[in-house]
């Protein structure tokens, strides 16, 4: 599930294994939670290793720094790990809480306010790569950068082709240059997506909601906004055979 996370308040209960943003474009986190104080604490905004990592301490609570930037985790049921939730996804992402599109996926800056890169076209903002086709490659096609360093289709059913790096906005013949959808809004009216749901490598390049039943690895790339809108978010790989 997606799970937007709050601004830090003051004297506040937060149970434990929660993450906040706290005010000055980080995430913290803590592990067993308590109450915080009444005005906000000086945050520690550096890693010294993993572990160790520099806390925060905040009337009760313990917080330790997370990332940089206005983020949202994916978080899914532990198996094997201490606490209810678990990491999944880690994006530079979040929920617009504005009025008229409050709960609609948004691209965030550092301070965690909408970042001006967000915008409409075949790729809307976000962030794009320039690539080298090692093969011809055609707009809405998920791609991988291979060892020489060109870009070439991925298919689900070929666990050489792992390395994704984004979805073509453009198209390009083999030795010429094109533009990929790293993070962000792509748009294609031919898409017939339906909303909400995520988005994973198909085979061939192709962007599929169900995942084909030869697939060598799972690679969610983001989430259908609506029916031709796709939010490119790129997830963490499962290899599955």
């Amino acid at each position: 599930m997606s799970t937007p996370i709050p601004f830090w308040q003051p004297n506040t209960a937060y149970p434990a294994f929660s993450y906040i943003f706290d005010g000055v474009g980080n995430i913290q986190f803590t592990a067993n939670g308590g109450v915080s104080g009444a005005v906000a604490p000086i945050w520690n905004s550096s890693i010294l290793g993993s572990p160790p990592e520099l806390s925060t301490i905040d009337g009760t609570v313990t917080w330790t720094f997370k990332g940089y930037g206005g983020r949202a985790f994916q978080l899914q049921r532990a198996q094997n790990s201490i606490g209810p939730y678990e990491e999944f996804l880690n994006d530079a992402v979040s929920y617009s809480r504005g009025s008229i599109d409050a709960g609609k996926f948004v691209l965030l800056d550092a301070s965690g306010q909408l970042d001006s890169s967000m915008g409409g076209g075949g790729g809307g903002g976000g962030s794009t790569i320039l690539l080298t086709a090692g093969q011809n490659i055609l707009a809405f096609q998920v791609v991988y950068v291979g060892p020489d360093g060109n870009a070439y289709l991925a298919s689900a059913n070929n666990i050489v082709t792992l390395n994704v790096v984004g979805v073509a906005v453009t198209s390009a013949s083999v030795g010429g240059t094109f533009i990929a959808q790293a993070m962000g809004a792509v748009n294609n009216s031919g898409f017939t997506f339906t909303a909400g749901e995520r988005v994973y490598v198909g085979d061939g390049g192709a962007l599929v909601q169900a995942i084909p039943g030869d697939a060598a690895y799972e690679f969610p790339i983001g989430t259908a906004e609506n029916t031709t809108t796709l939010l490119v978010s790129l997830g963490l790989p499962i290899v599955l055979a």
